[in-house]
């Protein structure tokens, strides 16, 4: 039996890093922004002035593109507090190395934390070759992309893991959508009949509820255990033509995520302690470009997503701060 069918990691382990909230700090304390007095775009057009050049008012540009503060509030009635750029950060994750020191650039100090917010910034636009959903029957699709993706071609993936957490106001569930970057993966076989497997796939995520200096990995939903999921597939182990999920936390492992969701959760809106197995999910192929918004927006169920990383190719000052070496 090939490694890859019982185990893979991408060559470039993801990095954790602050997710950048659209909402703004000064409604909500705890939030810090991209577009923060004294933060990465404010430093990158002081470094673009001290370049020669003239002021790309990027900061201000982020505030008033990307917000979701009181204006929002008003005009749509639904309070976003999830919003922000978790895809920017993971697809910088999968396809660039981790900057693990401050720097001074003509004069400017950028701590780790601007540089890995510059990256997002800069992988926040990157395209998508392939959308994927996947519903109750597609597991093996899900299994597949591990074995491909992690296995075979040593890239990481990003999922979209979003839990529709219940709004308690409205009793309808609030369409969010959280990207989280995969690195490693291990599977289990139960063998159920000819060519049918019972899976246990342990899969490994950087998480983005840490400080935007923090260095290294933070797992994700809990620091030292990977996620589980479990579910059915029948044909070959490497390419299954068809697969269903079965679901089921051991009560230990559902207890730790919701203990982790409570102390850190980034919703407004608390999800459910107990996260569904059943992966109803969307594939991205990111290819050294973007993981953006997924094409449906409609309530759906609990989920994950996932891109494939590959090589990223940027030119231009705002890469060439954050990519410094």
């Amino acid at each position: 039996m090939s490694d890859y069918l019982l185990r893979g990691q991408a060559s470039h382990v993801a990095w954790s890093g602050y997710w950048w909230p659209m909402f703004s700090s000064h409604d909500r304390d705890d939030y810090m922004n991209l577009y923060d007095e004294g933060g990465p775009l404010d430093k990158y057009d002081e470094y673009c002035v001290a370049s020669g050049l003239p002021n790309p008012r990027s900061k201000e540009f982020e505030g008033w593109r990307h917000f979701a503060d009181k204006r929002l509030e008003n005009a749509t009635g639904y309070t976003a507090f999830w919003w922000g750029h978790c895809n920017g950060w993971a697809a910088a994750s999968v396809l660039e190395n981790e900057p693990t020191t401050a720097r001074e650039v003509k004069g400017i100090t950028f701590e780790v934390g601007d540089q890995k917010g510059l990256l997002t910034v800069c992988h926040n636009g990157d395209p998508v070759d392939v959308i994927r959903k996947l519903g109750d029957d597609d597991a093996h699709l899900f299994h597949a992309m591990l074995v491909q993706s992690i296995g075979k071609e040593k890239r990481g993936l990003i999922f979209d893991t979003k839990l529709d957490p219940i709004d308690p106001k409205t009793g309808e569930p609030v369409r969010e959508v959280w990207n989280y970057p995969a690195y490693r993966y291990e599977f289990i076989y139960t063998e159920q009949g000819p060519k049918t497997w019972d899976v246990t796939a342990q899969v490994w995520f950087a998480n983005d509820a840490v400080e935007p200096n923090f260095v290294g990995v933070k797992n994700w939903p809990i620091e030292e255990r990977p996620k589980v999921y479990t579910y059915r597939i029948v044909g070959s182990q490497e390419n299954p033509t068809s697969g269903y999920w079965i679901g089921g936390l051991d009560v230990a492992t559902a207890a730790a995520v919701g203990a982790e969701r409570r102390r850190g959760a980034r919703s407004g809106v608390e999800p459910d302690d107990v996260p569904s197995d059943a992966a109803h999910a969307g594939v991205l192929d990111l290819r050294g470009r973007r993981s953006d918004r997924f094409a449906d927006d409609s309530p759906q169920v609990p989920k994950p997503g996932f891109a494939v990383g590959g090589d990223s190719g940027r030119t231009g000052c705002l890469s060439a701060v954050a990519r410094r070496r």
